[in-house]
């Protein structure tokens, strides 16, 4: 991008950086002797401007990823995929938003990669970002999703893609329950990518034998192998945070659904980490319990100083 369309880029940006009122009528305009008039303007020519586009206004944020990781002291990059629904209705046209579930939830569907790092869990910069709209994704890729692809079906380009980034260190892919997908898992661990998923219970092979996820999490308990990891603070109220872990086996077939019709696929056994995560309120009762699934090697997310992660 050249220079003078930098600068008005820096210029836009500073300008959202402060918390405006709740009345107020747009962003705070920067102090300038052009009026207001002049600078709504400038703004207009930017945006409609054929060389300023989604791919180029990520570029800044990507580089600051790039600068965040080589910064840090953790030995890999969280790279953290989610998805979220924005209306702002009744302020935009219908025929623009799109049917996220039912009828009457119509919107724009957005989905974010959002860097962070592993060593305290502090966001760095989004490097991604796809916004559905009735009939168009609005994309900071060069090639975006086609517009009928389900959630977890973008993140595998997004995972190639990052390979590409100039991290320089390797990328864990952390998950909502949504990718909680054995075929996933299988592709995912094929093409070599680390992934972190929230899974729901599932049956699995534990020390050789069936067990469901839930049953696992009773033996552990039972067991004594959770261990303290840090103070925490859940719905604003002081908890602390155990962790336990131990290795399972994905070993069932995974199932797909073409044309309406569910079919079952046979895979390789899939040996990976289950991770249990307990939020504790002082006297010890369970507030909140997180089951998760990764490929990534225990020393990549291990505690660091005891703030990490785990």
């Amino acid at each position: 991008m050249e220079r003078r369309l930098q600068s008005r880029y820096l210029m836009l940006v500073r300008s959202q950086m402060s918390v405006s009122p709740r009345t107020a009528a747009g962003p705070v305009l920067l102090p300038a002797t052009a009026q207001a008039a002049s600078l709504a303007q400038a703004a207009w020519r930017f945006y409609n401007n054929p060389r300023v586009g989604l791919p180029e206004l990520v570029v800044p944020l990507r580089r600051a990823g790039v600068e965040a990781c080589h910064a840090s002291s953790a030995p890999v990059v969280l790279l953290v995929h989610d998805w979220s629904k924005i209306d702002y209705c009744p302020h935009t046209s219908k025929a623009d938003r799109r049917q996220l579930t039912h009828q009457h939830d119509i919107g724009y569907d957005l989905t974010t990669s959002l860097l962070m790092d592993a060593h305290d869990g502090t966001p760095i910069a989004p490097v991604e970002l796809h916004l559905k709209t009735a009939d168009a994704v609005h994309s900071t890729s060069p090639v975006p999703p086609p517009v009928d692809q389900a959630h977890v079906y973008q993140i595998e380009a997004v995972m190639e893609r990052s390979a590409t980034w100039g991290l320089s260190r390797p990328v864990v892919h952390v998950i909502d329950r949504e990718a909680d997908s054995l075929g996933h898992f299988r592709r995912w661990q094929a093409a070599g990518h680390l992934f972190l998923v929230r899974c729901d219970d599932r049956r699995v092979l534990w020390n050789g034998e069936p067990a469901m996820i839930s049953e696992i999490c009773v033996k552990l308990l039972e067991n004594g192998a959770f261990s303290e990891q840090s103070r925490v603070t859940h719905k604003g109220v002081a908890a602390r945070q155990q962790v336990a872990q131990t290795e399972v086996v994905l070993h069932r077939p995974h199932k797909t659904r073409v044309g309406g019709v569910q079919k079952d696929h046979s895979g390789p056994p899939l040996r990976l980490r289950l991770v249990v995560s307990r939020i504790l309120d002082e006297a010890g009762g369970e507030l909140a319990r997180w089951t998760l699934l990764t490929n990534a090697p225990e020393s990549d997310l291990a505690p660091y100083n005891g703030t990490g992660i785990w």
